[in-house]
């Protein structure tokens, strides 16, 4: 294939080849007296389709070819008359000139044709369309995208209202009519749909009037561009605003709940009350300070979900026990609701690897809300059985169902699908909660339902884990026993009633205790203590706990204390930087005294065991 630049060779050698033909032809007729008159046009179009070096070329060429065809003694190169040098001179001159503006209007072509094409390209990059409208004649000049836009063209402005949405076609022309009477320039969302497929899109217009000399407006330019996506990301926005407004309002409710069950029973407790209502009182406290640590641990699992910083310490475990402890957990409320939960396990371990205390955390949820939406007197299935890869685990229910439509969306954020009027509490964020750490763990989760009424089941799937050569870990190991009583401990919080309260409770467990509410304090009861184990809040009002855990490190005499991280901040690097600190274990407020005395026991048998 022949390149451009021999193309433009090859024209400018057709050029000379065609005016000297002509000029040949035509000279005996004219008398030899316009020998130049072919070249000129030969020069005009070489410079402009060939460019400015095939012209030269053509024009030096040109002058051997006048003086051996059109000058005497012709047919010999040889020139004697100063008139006919003259005359070769002035043409050279003129030529030159005629070759200089060819090749200048070649560039300007060239330029604007590539400007067009990178305009055209800039406009189809973002889906716009130039446009221009002769106000007078109603004429309308659209860029070469327009079809890509709207699906066709048009040449008058009364066309475009074809493809806009009859809804917006009074408050358009509105639009531009004052605008044209005021000469202002104006700007305007409508719809459109594309004249090809019928697709509505929407669309941001801008105009800009020009007026004539009697100050009217005779000329209008403007692009139109596509902002559908931008439409759908703004409505997106505006639906998770409302999401989250109704996810505070709906956190304020929940906090709420508990606090005046609790309230109630701690007038109680002042009261003269018979033991029967004391005990009951201590149980309503209980069960709704547990209910605030799930909703607190599921706000600070969004975080974490959110900044995708959910970490996992797996291990080998039968999936059996986990299911055990989630059932076990959850029979409370389903005994005060009546619901019957049926537990079905199989005889043989359940391997997985994962972590057990997030796995547990997820049949829970999926247990809880089993029971909230289930109707009173309701049956919960928690079954686990297995195939030949996955551990597959079912929570069904008898309760409300959920309607195919929104079945996609229980396992987003802020997501609550309830009947109206019928408040089952909790934030709408537990299944996307389970949703992230089921999938961490390398499985999936699905829901199904018939519909409203007719209840529900979620099935979880988990890889199994090979079987290992160490023991596995259950719920048939039998609980660390605390190693001896007696034991020194200092509480250190910078809120009084939690650190007088925790010390009650380890008093009581056989605890000899010291408490301390600021660094300083913390320093001098360790100092003057010594104790075994030190319970540390991270917030203190003098000093950072991870300071004052760093000063008891270096203060202490004998053994190290163990030291133990209780605070409010629980997020990946709060327990990072305890752990540099010289923490050996991070809890999150509040604790389960339980927990904590477990978790002790374990440290201190570690201890004992090195």
């Amino acid at each position: 294939m022949i390149s451009a630049r021999w193309k433009a060779w090859l024209f400018a050698f057709a050029a000379f080849a065609a005016a000297t033909l002509l000029n040949v032809l035509i000279q005996p007729v004219l008398g030899y007296r316009s020998p130049l008159l072919p070249y000129f046009p030969a020069l005009v179009l070489t410079g402009f389709f060939a460019g400015a070096a095939p012209g030269l070329a053509l024009l030096l060429v040109t002058m051997p070819a006048l003086a051996y065809f059109n000058m005497a003694p012709r047919h010999s190169f040889a020139v004697p008359s100063s008139a006919d040098l003259l005359l070769l001179a002035l043409f050279a001159v003129a030529g030159g000139m005629v070759l200089a503006v060819s090749a200048w209007a070649r560039s300007l072509v060239r330029e604007g044709r590539e400007n067009r094409r990178h305009l055209n390209m800039a406009l189809a990059a973002g889906r716009m369309a130039a446009w221009e409208w002769d106000v007078t004649t109603d004429e309308v000049r659209l860029s070469d995208g327009a079809r890509a836009l709207f699906g066709t063209t048009w040449t008058h402005m009364r066309d475009a209202w074809r493809v806009s949405h009859p809804d917006d076609v009074l408050r358009i022309k509105g639009v531009m009519e004052t605008a044209l009477r005021e000469g202002t320039d104006y700007s305007f969302v409508s719809r459109m749909q594309r004249a090809d497929t019928g697709e509505l899109r929407w669309v941001q217009t801008h105009g800009h009037v020009h007026r004539g000399e009697q100050g009217r407006a005779v000329r209008v330019t403007g692009i139109t561009a596509d902002v559908t996506n931008l439409r759908a990301a703004q409505e997106q926005l505006r639906r998770e605003g409302e999401r989250k407004d109704a996810f505070l309002a709906t956190l304020a409710h929940e906090l709420r709940n508990p606090m005046a069950p609790i309230r109630y029973a701690v007038a109680l407790l002042r009261d003269d009350a018979p033991p029967g209502v004391r005990e009951q009182a201590r149980a309503i406290i209980a069960r709704q300070s547990a209910h605030m640590a799930r909703l607190l641990d599921d706000l600070l699992d969004m975080s974490r979900i959110t900044r995708n910083a959910i970490t996992l310490q797996r291990e080998v475990f039968d999936l059996r026990a986990a299911a055990q402890l989630a059932a076990d957990n959850v029979r409370p409320l389903c005994a005060e609701m009546a619901h019957r939960l049926t537990l079905q396990l199989p005889d043989t371990p359940v391997l997985v690897n994962g972590d057990p205390t997030r796995l547990q955390q997820v049949l829970g949820n999926l247990l809880d809300n089993a029971a909230k939406y289930t109707d009173r007197g309701g049956q919960i299935l928690l079954a686990v059985t297995r195939d030949e890869q996955y551990a597959v685990v079912r929570v069904q229910d008898s309760g409300i169902g959920i309607a195919p439509q929104d079945q996609a969306q229980v396992f987003e954020l802020f997501t609550q699908l309830q009947q109206p009027g019928r408040g089952r509490g909790g934030l709408g964020i537990g299944l996307a909660v389970v949703k992230q750490l089921v999938e961490l763990h390398g499985g999936g989760i699905t829901v199904a339902s018939e519909g409203a009424g007719r209840g529900s089941e979620f099935t979880m799937r988990l890889p199994l884990a090979r079987l290992p050569d160490a023991p596995v870990h259950g719920s048939d190991a039998p609980p660390v026993a605390l190693p001896g009583q007696q034991r020194s401990v200092l509480v250190v919080d910078d809120n009084r009633d939690t650190a007088d309260t925790l010390a009650g409770i380890l008093q009581a467990q056989g605890f000899v205790v010291t408490t301390g509410y600021d660094g300083a304090g913390a320093l001098r009861a360790f100092d003057s203590a010594q104790p075994e184990i030190v319970l540390l809040d991270l917030g203190l009002p003098d000093m950072s706990g991870n300071d004052v855990a760093a000063i008891i490190r270096s203060r202490s005499a004998g053994a190290r204390p163990v030291l133990v991280a209780i605070t409010g901040w629980g997020q990946e690097e709060d327990r990072r930087k305890t752990r540099e600190a010289g923490f050996d274990l991070h809890l999150v407020k509040p604790v389960d005294p339980r927990e904590l005395q477990a978790r002790i026991a374990e440290l201190i048998a570690q201890r004992a065991a090195a």
